[in-house]
């Protein structure tokens, strides 16, 4: 054994590093040879009761199963493991070193090994491309949209009227590489485009626009996650169905800036449907007007804050949901045009926001002739006027006390009892007034000047 301490010495050390918990050494300030319990050395992997044997002693382990890489025969030798070890090329290889190391990706790209001397760089978020993002990205247009399918990070995508010859390809538009925008995506009355689909773009800088698409009929966005600017889409007054999916956008803009909402006007044919099922924040506004599709449908079951005011006005068609259930606050200071507002929608007959606890400015429910339900369980405070104007409204669901700045006024079904949430408590014909059909505390009467509290 005394010609082999050295390489035992070395093969125990190298074997503690990688399976150091089943190793129990003592280390020595001088050269001696640490102590060592080699009861249970190694971790067993596989079959148990192979024995190994050590030259020049009769040392065993039982129940040793080295790994392919060392050799996986019962009569391995000692030293045919060290050489299964050393002689390995990845073995030779300095743990720190290889493809990434030192990192060939520029201005901050971060590098993948894609093999033993191969790599990939993401360039997303650096503003460069390239295969190591040393490139500035291009301006994708009418002259040059031909490289737009290859394009990983654009500076900006603009495809307006005048790529609307023949020489522009009629059909689907498909960008399976495109990852990054770092300004604007806008798509522009264009007539050949019928679908647009960017399931792997992951940001946009800047805003998003599609507009004036009179044969869109699918847009596509499963990876997008941040907008930094605004969300529209515009005028796309098809004749059939009309489907846009953001699968994974969180957020649209900054909180408080004006700039940083989201449209969906104007569009029509047979059935529109919008759909942001991760959707979490709108920076300032959200905005959903004069949609005149037989059929409409916009799903945003994560929205849980719009900063400055939600309005949902003159959709003409069937409305087969706006669906909200997580928001739970509008607005900001009051006074700031923060409103909440659902009027002229006609074919509109129930409207539900199960979480929303506070409006700083504003409630208006007004003139959807098929309204009949109107619930908001937890609502508490409404900043400045409570309005509910409704012909064919018979069920008003709202929490036990609302503290309201303004005035409140409810007007339901003429010949129809209004029925709150809590019907043992309230259930009178609607008025004019909201007078005949809540509770004045008294107790809040030195507020009266301030806020109108009600109960129902």
């Amino acid at each position: 054994m005394k010609g082999n301490r050295s390489l035992l010495k070395v093969v125990l050390f190298c074997m503690a590093c990688i399976t150091c918990s089943p190793v129990s050494c003592a280390a020595s300030s001088d050269s001696k040879l640490p102590e060592l319990d080699l009861k249970g050395i190694f971790e067993k992997f596989g079959e148990m009761g192979k024995t190994f044997e050590f030259p020049s002693a009769d040392l065993k382990f039982e129940g040793l199963d080295l790994p392919l890489k060392f050799g996986n025969s019962s009569d391995t030798k000692f030293g045919a493991v060290l050489s299964g070890l050393f002689d390995k090329k990845e073995q030779k290889k300095d743990l720190l070193s290889g493809p990434c190391n030192p990192n060939p990706c520029q201005n901050g790209g971060t590098c993948s090994k894609t093999g033993l001397d191969s790599f990939s760089c993401n360039c997303v978020g650096t503003n460069f491309t390239g295969a190591v993002c040393d490139e500035e990205p291009i301006h994708i247009n009418c002259t040059n949209f031909d490289e737009l399918s290859e394009t990983v990070i654009a500076a900006s995508v603009e495809i307006l009227s005048e790529c609307s010859d023949s020489s522009f390809p009629t059909g689907p538009l498909n960008l399976p590489n495109l990852l990054e925008v770092l300004g604007d995506f806008l798509i522009d009355e264009n007539e050949n485009i019928t679908s647009i689909t960017a399931n792997n773009l992951e940001r946009i800088g800047g805003f998003i626009q599609i507009q004036n698409l009179p044969f869109l009929t699918s847009a596509s966005f499963d990876s997008l996650e941040t907008i930094g600017e605004f969300l529209q889409i515009l005028d796309n007054q098809g004749s059939g169905d009309l489907t846009v999916s953001f699968k994974s956008l969180r957020t649209v803009g900054f909180e408080g800036d004006p700039s940083s909402f989201v449209q969906l006007n104007d569009n029509g044919g047979t059935a529109f449907s919008a759909s942001f099922p991760s959707l979490l924040t709108i920076g300032s506004f959200l905005q959903i007007r004069d949609n005149n599709a037989e059929r409409i449908s916009v799903s945003m079951p994560a929205l849980e804050r719009i900063i400055s005011f939600l309005s949902v006005t003159r959709n003409t068609g069937s409305v087969a949901s706006f669906t909200f259930p997580s928001l739970k606050s509008t607005g900001g200071p009051v006074n700031q045009g923060q409103q909440f507002t659902f009027e002229d929608n006609p074919g509109v007959t129930s409207i539900s926001f199960d979480s929303l606890e506070t409006v700083p400015d504003v409630i208006s429910i007004a003139n959807n002739d098929a309204l009949e339900t109107f619930c908001a369980p937890l609502l508490g405070e409404v900043g400045v006027d409570f309005t509910v104007t409704e012909p064919a409204l018979t069920t008003l669901c709202v929490s036990g006390e609302i503290n309201v700045g303004g005035t409140v006024s409810v007007q339901g079904a003429a010949q129809s009892d209004v029925m709150a949430s809590n019907e043992a408590e309230l259930r009178v014909v609607a008025t004019n007034t909201c007078n005949t059909c809540v509770r004045q505390d008294s107790s809040k009467k030195e507020d009266s000047s301030k806020k109108g509290l009600f109960s129902f």
